[in-house]
């Protein structure tokens, strides 16, 4: 993954070359540092799907990383606890 790559070679242009041109240094360097040191060798990476109902109320949709039958299937389905949906918030 280009993400993890950018972090393990410590290159933050490379890094902000991922984002969209409005969310380009959304990633301080100071952060970009911090996920150098926590960064490993081996990694997982999990595919996600956040659904936002008017209620605010949050589900997160975990996908297959690959599709079967050119769709991808659902592998797990989490309502997203009161305390977690900050995370999800727009702007932040």
């Amino acid at each position: 993954m280009a993400f993890k790559r950018a972090v393990d070679d410590g290159k933050y242009d490379n890094l902000n070359k991922l984002f969209m041109d409005e969310r380009k240094n959304a990633v301080s360097i100071d952060t970009f540092k911090k996920l150098k040191e926590i960064s490993t060798p081996g990694a997982s990476f999990k595919h996600y799907q956040l659904l936002t109902f008017t209620s605010g109320e949050m589900v997160l949709i975990r996908l297959s990383p690959n599709k079967i039958e050119g769709e991808y299937r659902i592998e797990d389905v989490i309502i997203v606890p009161e305390e977690a949906k900050k995370l999800f918030m727009e702007g932040k």
